[in-house]
């Protein structure tokens, strides 16, 4: 398929969500063989829901990628000309979605009265699989009976699996619908809200993938766009590709045929899973979040790459060894390739977060976080 035929890697347009969702599940409903994991699930679940024309309650939620939902203020109504007619579409600006904030400690959270008995039980659960990941963010408050802050995630019952990623701020709403109470389900959503995107939307995913275009519904081709490689340094944060990802697409995603739209590189390796975070989910969360843990001592002087010499030289050629936030890591696991590496006066945590975080005092050597501002802060502190 030439270039030409792909979607643009900034915006994509949809004539009708509603129409698109429709062919979706037409395409689905005869066939559940490969819901392997959690976004195939979640994109079966989407379809039934806003597709099948039963029960469907929330037309406004504009979704991509299959449960990822858009702001309203990127998604612009304009008019074209369709002969006579006057056709509406909705033109959606992807790039604005990749500047999220990320929230701040003790997280608030409610939890709607339609998700009550078992299906609340099943959201606390994994609540605290992502509580206890990011331990460095304190203990998470339940609101729902309490008066409400001005920022907190609301879990709801709408028409499937969605939320929007990173902290858009106010009540944000995460729509756990019918079908979509699972540990694995529910965790995939939050870890969206914290700000983690669907695993090969990575810049560097054809090392590891080969997407197979001719298999895949034409109108959802924008569901397989990557990052640009300046954004690849703030969406892994240095943690290699991982297949087993709660977040990635299953090998069947947005499929037309029941054909495979996703290959790996590698054999017999397979997409993702159902139970939770995996390991290299819960290190992007801990990097991004900055719950960092002290290196240990080491020998002075470089030993040789700790990660594979492919891994450091691919980091290396993409910056991380000069790029603040990946710094320390590359410097104890690829030293080899990074060779002598040299600091300048930055703020490794890109959050945006730090110069706030400076005026409320948290620089100050009396403060339980001068020494984590010291090290990820440097700039914002002062430093020369």
């Amino acid at each position: 398929m030439c270039a030409a035929n792909l979607v643009s890697a900034q915006n994509f347009t949809t004539d009708d969500d509603k129409s698109n969702w429709e062919a979706m599940w037409k395409e689905m409903k005869n066939d559940s063989s490969n819901d392997t994991n959690v976004f195939d699930q979640i994109v079966r679940i989407n379809a039934k829901a806003r597709g099948s024309g039963i029960n469907r309650s929330d037309d406004n939620v504009l979704l991509i990628q299959g449960d990822i939902r858009m702001k309203e203020v990127d998604v612009a109504n304009i008019h074209e000309k369709n002969g006579k007619s006057r056709k509406k579409r909705a033109v959606i600006n992807i790039e604005a979605t990749f500047n999220r904030d990320l929230w701040t400690k003790n997280i608030s959270y409610a939890i709607s009265s339609s998700l009550s008995g078992w299906r609340n039980a099943i959201i606390k659960k994994a609540i605290n699989e992502v509580e206890e990941t990011l331990d460095c963010l304190g203990k998470w408050q339940d609101v729902t009976y309490t008066s409400k802050p001005r920022d907190y995630m609301y879990f709801f019952q709408g028409s499937g699996c969605y939320s929007y990623v990173g902290k858009v701020g106010g009540s944000q709403s995460i729509s756990i619908g019918r079908g979509c109470e699972s540990n694995g389900i529910v965790v995939h959503e939050i870890g969206h809200a914290l700000g983690l995107w669907h695993e090969q939307s990575r810049a560097d995913r054809d090392n590891y993938v080969e997407i197979l275009w001719d298999n895949i519904i034409e109108w959802t081709r924008h569901n397989f766009q990557k990052k640009t490689p300046s954004e690849a340094l703030v969406h892994g944060f240095g943690v290699s590709y991982d297949y087993g990802s709660v977040m990635h697409y299953g090998a069947y995603a947005f499929s037309r045929n029941g054909r495979r739209t996703i290959l790996s590189t590698k054999n017999g390796v397979e997409f993702g899973q159902r139970d939770g975070l995996s390991v290299k989910d819960k290190e992007q969360l801990r990097r991004l979040y900055g719950c960092v843990t002290k290196p240990t001592a080491k020998s002075s002087g470089c030993q040789g790459n700790v990660r594979s010499d492919v891994d450091c030289n691919d980091w290396k050629s993409s910056g991380f060894c000069q790029l603040g936030i990946f710094v320390d890591y590359m410097k104890e696991n690829c030293c080899k390739a990074c060779g002598v590496v040299t600091v300048s006066c930055t703020d490794k945590n890109i959050s945006g977060n730090c110069p706030r975080w400076a005026r409320y005092g948290l620089c100050d050597s009396s403060s339980e976080y001068s020494d984590y501002m010291k090290n990820y802060c440097a700039k914002s502190c002062g430093c020369i």
